[in-house]
């Protein structure tokens, strides 16, 4: 079944959703099929998650990170993240080729993550590097600029999209 044969078809002045001029079924319909298309149940749209001090809604970070600033949103299946964090744990060298064993960043809540893993690009601050978020909502940063080292105080800035898995295809 495609979704275009799950939408129920506009109210006309002869449908029977628009009894004494009302939309209210029609509209009830609209709703409880967008919610259903949204994953666990939760509402379609979460609107923008904004603000170090709300990361937590969405990442809990492990004590090796700090929060500077942070924007999140989810839009159906669609997840939208940009984060800025300072890491403060233990140096971290990075061989000649960028590879790092991932370093955990923390983990992502059930509700925002992707159906197989989310990628996020460095942005403006900070080294190139990479991180990633897996389907079971570990966040590591994965690879750095090579040749350097990781040092506690070193500012990253995040930012990547991905798509969570849906009620069809986990």
């Amino acid at each position: 079944m495609t979704i275009q044969n799950q939408f129920p078809d506009s109210p006309t002045q002869a449908s029977p959703m628009r009894k004494a001029g009302q939309f209210r079924g029609w509209f009830t319909t609209i709703t409880d099929l967008l919610n259903a298309m949204s994953p666990t149940g939760k509402p379609y749209s979460t609107d923008w998650i904004a603000g170090p001090s709300k990361v937590d809604r969405v990442l809990a970070l492990t004590a090796d990170w700090q929060c500077t600033a942070f924007a999140c949103s989810r839009e159906g299946r669609d997840v939208d993240m940009q984060i800025n964090l300072t890491y403060v744990g233990a140096p971290v060298s990075v061989p000649g080729n960028g590879n790092i064993t991932n370093v955990i960043i923390g983990q992502v809540d059930e509700g925002f993550r992707p159906r197989y893993m989310g990628s996020l690009t460095t942005g403006h601050t900070g080294p190139l590097a990479a991180a990633a978020v897996h389907s079971g909502g570990e966040m590591a940063l994965a690879a750095v600029a090579p040749g350097t080292t990781i040092a506690g105080g070193t500012a990253f800035t995040f930012q990547g999209m991905w798509r969570m898995a849906s009620v069809d295809a986990a």
